[in-house]
């Protein structure tokens, strides 16, 4: 079953069906297409197809002849596929690499006593020629699929014939391969007599030495069959697809051709969808392309395929026309419209809407997670249309949505279904962590104390007086006894105040009061008033004490009444006399 060229493992920088459908063009897209093609005609391809091959005469004058614009020159390694029909005798290049006055890479059958041989020359740019690889394999009169491959780094020669590996060999004289050559020919090399007579088509280049499994695709892709629309691109509910790199049409056939696979040449209705056909022209081969829209003869009146009439901004030309002509996005005007003959031959965009497939094939029959098959172009083009969230072939895959790294502030991000949540670190809020969280908004400092915001926490600078996490505690000054002799001592804030005794004065009750000068203590001659550890005393010069009095009053000897002493004062009777001491 023949297969695209976008399924093969290895892409070909050369790749000519060498069919009716085709002729000389180079479908790989690398612009490799046929310069000349001299005495050769159209004949039976490798499964009987008519016009599936080209018949080479055997002669000097019977040859096609391609040009290397560069991908051609592989230098290091190379394979070179291609389906063969040889006739007796036949001696000539299936491919050789045309250099004036010296020899090139070059692929061919030769007959001789033996038997037909398929022949390798993988030439190198130097003087020295390289020596022939030659296996005895070719069936004369009958189709044969050969490859033979070239790898630089081990100099490994391999050639195949239908699918069988059938000569190993290796070749290591230094130096790039004789690939430069500008052009390249088949049927005859040009330098020498000998020709090839008999039938080639799906002539191949690659720029690497293809291994077994690859060369079995290589030759599975014959005969060519590639589809007119080789290149889709999906936008919104519309897909768009170009036509391949050799299905050039002119204006009725390539409408036509986009009918065909369910869908229409593109309208171009509006400048953004001018923009992405002129970027998708751009990315793929930058050549001209038919659209949908004609104008009749007579004065100018561009239209839809379906009649409707263009939009003025969209209509650059004016006058009358002697011919009807068909409009192309044109790739030497930067792809704005312009007219050509409808007859001319040139590529073409066609258009297709974006369905859900009724029978769903094997590329999107197992759609996962929802997502439905959709296809476009008659389901040339099917895939699995992912809800949000999921991608692969079949969504099998939920998109990580935390592979951006959205969360801020070193945030855990937790992926979920076209979603993800993140796990914000201590001291930040938001949907991505990004707001720094003010921890001194509720005021948490107490009795005037100022917050400081911190990441993640706060810290409150307290009033003289406060103290504790928040300011709650209000310091006890008195907590040290700070009031000394008796004094009580009264807590205020950042402060204390001392409630001293009748004895004692000052902030903290250190100094003693003169009680004798404050109360005008008298005492009996030759008795004089002393102050004595916060009383007084009447005490007679030398040992003896006598008992005191008040100016006022003159108290019994040793006994203590509601006068002897001041108001609330103690009254304690001495042995001569009786001490007043005030209250505590």
């Amino acid at each position: 079953m023949s297969i695209m060229i976008s399924d093969l493992p290895v892409q070909p920088v050369a790749f000519w069906p060498l069919n009716k459908d085709y002729e000389g063009r180079d479908v790989s897209g690398n612009g490799h297409d046929a310069l000349v093609m001299e005495n050769v005609a159209l004949d039976q391809g490798p499964l009987g197809q008519d016009g599936g091959s080209y018949f080479f005469q055997g002669s000097l004058s019977s040859y096609i002849e391609f040009p290397n614009n560069g991908k051609l020159d592989t230098k290091y390694s190379i394979t070179i596929v291609a389906a063969v029909y040889p006739l007796a005798a036949a001696a000539g290049p299936i491919l050789s690499y045309v250099s004036p006055g010296r020899l090139g890479v070059m692929l061919w059958p030769y007959t001789d006593g033996t038997g037909t041989n398929l022949m390798f020359l993988p030439q190198k740019d130097t003087d020295y020629s390289s020596p022939n690889h030659s296996q005895q394999a070719l069936e004369l009169n009958a189709w044969n699929m050969v490859a033979a491959s070239y790898e630089y780094g081990s100099g490994a020669v391999t050639m195949w014939v239908n699918g069988k590996q059938v000569y190993s060999g290796t070749y290591t004289y230094p130096g790039n391969l004789a690939t430069y050559a500008r052009r390249l020919r088949v049927g005859h090399n040009g330098n020498a007599a000998t020709t090839f007579q008999g039938r080639i088509a799906c002539l191949q280049v690659y720029d690497q030495a293809l291994w077994s499994q690859a060369i079995q695709s290589a030759m599975d892709a014959c005969p060519y069959n590639d589809p007119p629309v080789a290149m889709v691109r999906r936008i919104g509910n519309k897909c768009y697809g170009l036509s391949a790199p050799a299905a050039i049409k002119n204006h009725t056939e390539a409408s036509a051709t986009c009918k065909e696979m369910g869908g229409s040449l593109v309208k171009v209705s509006d400048k953004k969808e001018h923009e992405i056909i002129k970027t998708f022209i751009n990315e793929r081969n930058d050549v001209t392309h038919w659209i949908g829209v004609a104008v009749s003869t007579g004065p100018w009146s561009p239209a839809y395929e379906d009649g409707t009439k263009v939009n003025g901004k969209w209509q650059p030309w004016a006058g009358n026309k002697d011919e009807a002509l068909c409009v192309s996005m044109d790739k030497d005007m930067g792809c704005d419209w312009s007219p050509y003959p409808c007859h001319c031959k040139q590529a073409f965009v066609c258009a297709s809407d974006y369905y859900e497939a009724a029978s769903p094939d094997d590329k999107c029959s197992g759609c996962v997670n929802g997502a439905t098959c959709k296809g476009c172009f008659n389901s040339l083009i099917t895939t699995c249309d992912c809800l949000p969230g999921f991608a692969g072939e079949r969504c099998e895959i939920n998109i990580n949505e935390c592979a951006s790294n959205p969360c801020q502030h070193d945030g855990l991000c937790v992926d979920g279904a076209n979603s993800y949540g993140c796990q914000c670190a201590r001291g930040y809020s938001g949907l991505n962590c990004e707001i720094e969280i003010d921890e001194c908004e509720s005021s948490p400092c107490q009795n005037g104390g100022s917050c400081i915001d911190r990441i993640g926490w706060y810290s409150c600078r307290c009033a003289p007086g406060f103290l504790g996490s928040d300011c709650e505690i209000n310091i006890d000054e008195c907590e040290s006894r700070p009031c000394m002799n008796g004094g009580e001592c009264i807590d205020v804030v950042s402060s204390f105040t001392c409630n001293c005794t009748l004895a004692f004065s000052g902030v903290q009750c250190e100094s003693a009061v003169d009680l004798c000068t404050k109360f005008e203590i008298v005492c009996p001659k030759p008795f004089y008033c002393v102050n004595q550890s916060g009383a007084f005393v009447c005490k007679f010069p030398g040992n003896g004490n006598y008992p005191g009095r008040r100016k006022r009053n003159v108290l019994p000897l040793a006994e203590c009444s509601s006068t002897s002493c001041p108001k609330d004062w103690n009254c304690m009777v001495a042995d001569d006399g009786y001490t007043c001491t005030p209250p505590k």
